[in-house]
C-alpha cells in the first residue's frame, strides 16, 4: 500500500530549493514578531498550512522561524528537551551553512 504524499518527510531537491527560497525571501531571519534570530543553524522553514492538510512546498505556504518559535507551532516539538541535548555554540559567521549530522 502506497503512503500518501503528506506522509513523506520534507526532503528531496524540491524541498531544499523551496526552503532556500523562503530563507532568502525572509532575509535569513525568524519572522516571528520581535525575534531577531539570524543564525542559519537555528532557522527552520515552517509550512503554514500543514502538509497533512494538503499544504505544499509553495513559497506562499512557507515561513522562516527559529527553532523556538517553530516548536511553538507544533505541540509535539519540545524545544527545551532539544536544547539540553543539542545546544550549539554561537556562530562567528552568521551565514554559514550547517553540516548535516551523520548517523553512526
Amino acid at each position: 500500500m502506497a503512503r500518501p504524499s503528506w506522509y513523506l518527510p520534507s526532503s528531496g531537491e524540491a524541498w531544499w530549493k523551496a526552503r532556500m527560497c523562503a530563507l532568502v525571501r525572509d532575509e535569513f531571519q525568524c519572522q516571528h514578531a520581535g525575534c531577531t534570530e539570524t543564525r542559519l543553524r537555528w532557522l527552520e522553514v515552517h509550512h503554514i498550512k500543514p502538509r497533512i492538510q494538503g499544504g505544499t512546498h509553495d513559497l506562499a505556504n512557507l515561513v522562516t522561524l527559529c527553532r523556538k518559535h517553530h516548536a511553538d507551532q507544533h505541540p509535539h516539538m519540545r524545544y527545551e528537551r532539544f536544547m539540553k541535548a543539542k545546544e550549539m555554540p554561537d556562530d562567528d559567521d552568521k551565514r554559514s551553512f550547517p553540516l548535516p549530522e551523520r548517523e553512526l
